[in-house]
């Protein structure tokens, strides 16, 4: 988070610490104030990381609204990457003011109008310009608009996490724009064999995929 400031980056997103399983909210109360404590005083923006498939348990609406209440400036907002709709919106009622996103695209439309902020996501690297019309129609107030666009929005996202979401971005980036992007992956995530990434493309095309 020092890092962050020093390079002026405004917010981060904070997972919690998740070695340990079944610590109370109390526990892990104590462990978001400590790093706070330590981070400094500086202009950083936190949103919390709930992503319980990665951290092994999910956290609580309470939790989260008392972050929030407790640092107002610091605790701003979470990126939700639980798929639990019903509980991005029990984070939403909790803690007025909290800027609650959704972990996938395939939910913008919906959390925006449970009082939302929009959605963090992986895959909105290859999604932007369909995502962005979501979010246009949405400002305009054109709810018919944005409602079409979010259904293309969501078959793009299900058409690419069928193949490996990371695996699958790479591929299409180093097709639209081979001078900057490599077909190479870090390990211990593997390239798409080129059977899968032609059927990767093929399934995105179909999809309205546009990356200009």
């Amino acid at each position: 988070m020092r890092e962050a400031q020093d390079h002026e980056m405004p917010n981060v997103l904070m997972l919690p610490p998740f070695y340990f399983k079944g610590v109370s909210d109390e526990g892990l109360f104590q462990a978001w104030s400590e790093v706070l404590r330590r981070s400094g005083q500086g202009p950083l923006h936190i949103h919390v990381y709930d992503f319980p498939a990665f951290v092994g348990f999910p956290l609580s609406a309470e939790l989260q609204a008392r972050l929030h209440r407790e640092f107002p400036d610091r605790i701003v907002g979470m990126k939700d990457s639980s798929g639990n709709f019903e509980k991005m919106v029990e984070v939403i009622d909790a803690a007025p003011g909290f800027r609650v996103f959704a972990g996938t695209e395939a939910l913008l439309l919906d959390i925006l109008k449970a009082g939302g902020a929009g959605c963090i996501s992986a895959t909105v690297n290859v999604t932007a310009p369909a995502a962005a019309a979501v979010w246009r129609c949405w400002q305009a107030g054109d709810i018919a608009g944005a409602e079409k666009a979010q259904a293309q929005l969501t078959d793009l996202r299900i058409a690419l996490q069928a193949f490996g979401m990371v695996p699958g971005m790479k591929a299409l980036l180093n097709r639209a724009f081979p001078d900057r992007i490599g077909p190479t992956i870090r390990p211990p995530l593997l390239a798409l064999p080129t059977a899968e990434r032609d059927k990767l493309f093929a399934a995105m095309d179909a999809a309205g995929l546009n990356l200009d």
